[in-house]
């Protein structure tokens, strides 16, 4: 007779063996389509979750929490380090009950994205599938995997920023090459829908701050749900449009003296800016190895820390700002936070990405964009939009650039260390 544990450990792969039995049953259907290869042979095998029928929505009971799988961090704040998982934490992540027929996912960096890991490992379990499109770090990387998505015609797709500025700057060109705005706006977004194959049902945006004409631009042109999902590998999802995942507990830890900010006694009332620091089902069990490291992201209460900055608003909404190591103090005393800048300016016409830097003998920020090749703007007049801009925003004076450095011909790759594997600067 089998031990207690041996029987725990069997119910945590419940779903993965009822998903193996049901492929063997759609093979036995001809369903298999062994003779073919390339994207043919994926939109064949994309036709299949429609067959099966749904699976069991018991939760899986997991006696012995043992690893399960090692998730490499991105390496965008330090060196990469392997988070490790555990039984109980993947199974509560992927193991939602949702049936999907003829539900459709694309994935492209899974092994570089703990959420496009889990996303595809929830597709199958649920009764879905999932395609794999091609994606590198060459200049045709987005192309590529366009092309891809309009084969495999997707219901939903889980990308970075980087991708979605891609296509909207893609746009963009295509309408200035136009005539007749509001008609071309029309045409447009029907040529991209199409381009993505016409079935989007759910777009989603992850992994760094996303301008907000971007997100603007995707609910526009695509006609559906846009969603903008932070989390991280340690523990996983924790907000989707500022409304904080069910289960998660959030608050937010007062920045210290040399950590960006002045004290705020917490004992008063909870402040409504600072670190982002989170309890959750999806906690990892530490970094391989790395045992001090570990300690040093929780607290003594069991709080896991971010890293990250955030804002909780009187209704309980999330927003985070950027890293708390980017938190700088100029000449006159005041800190400011780069990334919150960064995505302000990003919003001006012909920009496609900025930088923030202040030094500690200066008294205000100064910006240094890569520009749009197409720009017909003057440093200057960049200047002049980025400043406009901050005023708009009532950004205070030391936040507003007081000087531009443009660059015209730069692009974010992993070749030449802009980028991350998994898509992040």
């Amino acid at each position: 007779m089998a031990s207690d544990s041996a029987k725990g450990a069997s119910r945590t792969h419940v779903r993965v063996h009822e998903w193996a039995s049901l492929l063997r049953q759609a093979e036995a259907l001809g369903l298999s389509e062994e003779g073919r290869a390339g994207p043919q042979k994926v939109l064949l095998a994309s036709e299949r979750g429609g067959i099966f029928p749904q699976l069991s929505s018991d939760s899986v009971s997991v006696e012995d929490d043992k690893l399960f799988a090692l998730m490499m961090t991105s390496g965008s704040t330090g060196s990469p380090k392997a988070a490790m998982f555990t039984d109980r934490m993947w199974t509560v992540d992927t193991g939602h009950a949702m049936y999907m027929p003829n539900y459709r996912n694309v994935s492209f960096i899974p092994l570089s994205h703990s959420s496009d890991l889990m996303r595809t490992f929830e597709t199958l379990l649920n009764g879905g599938c999932t395609g794999f499109a091609r994606y590198d770090s060459t200049g045709t990387a987005v192309e590529d995997l366009i092309e891809d998505v309009g084969m495999l015609r997707p219901a939903m797709i889980v990308a970075p920023p980087r991708v979605w500025n891609c296509l909207y700057e893609k746009f963009q060109r295509r309408l200035r090459e136009g005539e007749g705005r509001e008609k071309e706006i029309e045409r447009l977004n029907e040529d991209f829908r199409n381009m993505m194959g016409g079935r989007l049902q759910v777009v989603c945006t992850g992994g760094a701050p996303t301008a907000q004409r971007v997100m603007e631009w995707l609910e526009g042109t695509f006609s559906c749900g846009v969603l903008e999902s932070y989390g991280a590998t340690e523990c996983g999802a924790i907000a989707t449009n500022g409304v904080v995942e069910a289960g998660v507990q959030v608050q937010l830890r007062a920045l210290s003296e040399g950590r960006g900010g002045a004290v705020t006694d917490s004992s008063v009332a909870p402040p409504s800016f600072g670190e982002v620091m989170v309890k959750s089902p999806n906690l990892f069990a530490g970094y391989l190895d790395l045992p001090a490291l570990t300690r040093e992201c929780f607290d003594a209460e069991g709080w896991y820390a971010t890293g990250d900055l955030g804002r909780l608003d009187s209704e309980g909404h999330l927003s985070c700002v950027g890293r708390v190591k980017h938190t700088f103090k100029l000449s006159s005393g005041e800190y400011y936070y780069p990334d919150e800048l960064e995505k302000l300016y990003e919003g001006a016409e012909g920009v496609n990405a900025v930088c923030i830097h202040g030094e500690p003998c200066e008294a205000t920020v100064i910006a240094i964009c890569v520009v749009n090749t197409n720009c017909g703007l003057s440093d200057h007049e960049i200047l002049k939009a980025f400043q406009k801009r901050g005023k708009e925003a009532d950004k205070k004076s030391f936040e507003i650039p007081g000087g531009v450095i443009c660059e015209r011909h730069m692009e974010r790759t992993m070749e030449n260390g802009m980028l991350t594997m998994s898509l992040k600067i």
